[in-house]
C-alpha cells in the first residue's frame, strides 16, 4: 500500500510538473504574442509617421512651387514693365521717321528691340523745305505703301523720329 501511495504521489508530482511546464509554455506563448502585437503596433506607428512625413514633404514641395510660380510671374511682369518703358516711342501715334538714307511717315504699331513697325506708311522721297515739311506735313514727293501693309524699319538705321499732329500723307505726289 505504501508503494501504491508512493506511486500515486509520484504520478501527482509528474502531473504537477507537466501542468507547470504547460503553464510556462502558455506564458511564453502569451509573451511572444504580446511582443508580436507590440512589433505590429510599432510598424503601424512607423507607417503613420512616414505618411505624415511624406504629406509634409508634399506640402513643402507645393509651397516651393507656388513661390517659384509667383517669382516667375513677378519676374515676367517686371521684364514687361521694363520693356514698356525702355524706349521713348508712343505706340498708336503718327510719326515722322528719318533714317540714314530715307524718310518715312506712318502710324507706330509696335516697338521691338531692333525694329519699329508702322502702318499707313509712306516713303518721303523729297521733303522740300525741311522745317516747313515737318511742321505742316506738306512734302514735295510722296510714295505711299499700299493700304493694310505694315512696314518694318530697323532701329539701328534711325537718325531721329518725332510724333506728329498732322494727317499722314496717303496720296502719291
Amino acid at each position: 500500500m505504501e508503494q501504491e501511495l508512493e506511486l500515486e504521489r509520484e504520478r501527482e508530482r509528474e502531473r504537477e510538473q507537466e501542468l507547470e511546464q504547460e503553464l510556462e509554455r502558455e506564458q511564453e506563448q502569451e509573451q511572444e504574442l504580446e511582443r508580436e502585437q507590440e512589433l505590429e503596433q510599432e510598424r503601424e506607428r512607423e507607417q503613420e509617421l512616414e505618411q505624415e512625413l511624406e504629406q509634409e514633404r508634399e506640402q513643402e514641395r507645393e509651397q516651393v512651387m507656388e513661390q517659384v510660380r509667383k517669382m516667375t510671374s513677378q519676374s515676367i511682369i517686371r521684364e514687361v514693365k521694363k520693356m514698356k518703358v525702355n524706349h521713348p516711342y508712343q505706340v498708336g501715334k503718327p510719326y515722322f521717321i528719318r533714317t540714314i538714307t530715307m524718310i518715312y511717315t506712318g502710324k507706330l504699331e509696335a516697338v521691338y528691340d531692333k525694329e519699329l513697325v508702322i502702318s499707313s506708311a509712306a516713303w518721303i522721297a523729297d521733303t522740300g523745305r525741311f522745317a516747313q515739311a515737318v511742321a505742316t506735313g506738306s512734302f514735295d514727293e510722296i510714295e505711299p505703301y499700299p493700304d493694310n501693309v505694315k512696314v518694318t524699319i530697323g532701329r539701328d538705321a534711325i537718325l531721329d523720329a518725332m510724333p506728329v499732329n498732322w494727317a499722314l500723307p496717303r496720296v502719291q505726289k
